[in-house]
């Protein structure tokens, strides 16, 4: 849902799966889908996700998510995000994915506390295509090692999307009052079990 009213016809669709470590993986997995498509496909009006600035595949970039592409500042345009922490710990991650193929990770100790890039990423390899119809994501990886013994999980997933004039606008399972704060764990789906 969005956090105001008035940005783009649009809804997001997703799916979001947690699992314990495979055999060999020794971290949990973290899987999302995301589709992000019109709200009413047949108004016409321009509104929905042709009115979306998405920006084309980098050209450097041999797949999205690939080493090198690592970027600060996604989310000051459009980038869909997903945040991941241990149930009853502080600590989570970020996890920020551009449609042009730029990604990045960062380790939180707490509520916008001690913001870093997450050392266990040096790629982040996922799927992102775009088209009148919609921007489509798709993204496995294995949490951190050192999660292997966690049973639950909290998590939130949410997208900053910008439109061709450069406004954005905040979308999220649920938003607090006051401002958009997708780091807030109250509005997260707390104690989710692998």
């Amino acid at each position: 849902m969005p956090f105001e009213a008035g940005g783009p016809a649009v809804t997001i669709d997703g799916q979001l799966t947690l699992a314990a470590a495979m055999p060999g993986e020794g971290a949990p997995v973290l899987e999302l889908a995301l589709l992000v498509r019109d709200r009413d496909p047949g108004d016409g009006a321009g509104n929905g996700v042709a009115s979306l600035a998405i920006p084309e595949l980098l050209p450097d970039a041999p797949t999205a998510g690939a080493e090198g592409l690592r970027r600060d500042g996604l989310w000051q345009h459009t980038c869909l995000e997903c945040f991941v922490g241990p149930a009853g710990q502080p600590h989570y991650l970020e996890f920020n994915l551009a449609p042009h193929g730029a990604w990045t990770v960062y380790a939180l100790d707490g509520y916008r506390q001690g913001l870093r890039p997450a050392p266990d990423y040096r790629s982040l390899p996922f799927r992102c295509t775009s088209s009148p119809e919609g921007l489509e994501l798709n993204l496995r990886c294995a949490l951190p090692r050192g999660w292997k013994a966690v049973a639950c999980l909290d998590w939130q997933v949410s997208a900053v999307l910008e439109d061709r004039h450069g406004s954005l606008s905040y979308w999220a399972l649920r938003h607090p009052r006051g401002a958009a704060d997708f780091h807030d764990r109250n509005q997260w789906v707390l104690d989710q079990p692998l």
